[in-house]
């Protein structure tokens, strides 16, 4: 299945009371050990003041951000080339996947794996005064 986001795509715990053990690759690098937690929020700038940066604390202007969502152990959520693919591997536990506002998630059960990449689509923003 495919999702579009102009701002975010979440991917969280369905249930409040469980966590989520997953693992992530940015292209060819793992991050190595098994991460627990409510999961990530992959943000483009135009999305770096809302959710992420509930999270992170900061915003940024270029590439995209990811930030890690209560996880067991501290993570530094940073910001990546847009060119680059992120690989999401669930290894227990339900979740979602979310896009932007969109209420239609994509339900996610162990043994799922999510990637996401930048598409060529342009987005047109409207600003009204």
């Amino acid at each position: 299945k495919d999702l579009h986001a102009v701002s975010n795509i979440a991917i969280r715990n369905k249930l409040p009371t469980t966590a989520l053990r997953f693992q992530l690759i940015l292209d060819e690098e793992s991050f190595g050990e098994e991460l627990i937690g409510d999961g990530i929020v992959i943000a483009t700038p135009l999305g770096s003041t809302g959710y992420f940066y509930s999270i992170a604390k900061r915003g940024f202007n270029k590439g995209l951000g990811l930030a890690f969502n209560n996880l067991t152990k501290d993570h530094d959520h940073f910001n990546y080339d847009d060119n680059k693919t992120l690989t999401f591997s669930l290894n227990q536990g339900e979740g979602v996947i979310i896009a932007d506002n969109n209420p239609e998630g994509i339900p996610l059960k162990a043994g799922d794996i999510v990637t996401i990449t930048k598409i060529a689509d342009l987005a047109k923003v409207i600003s009204l005064h």
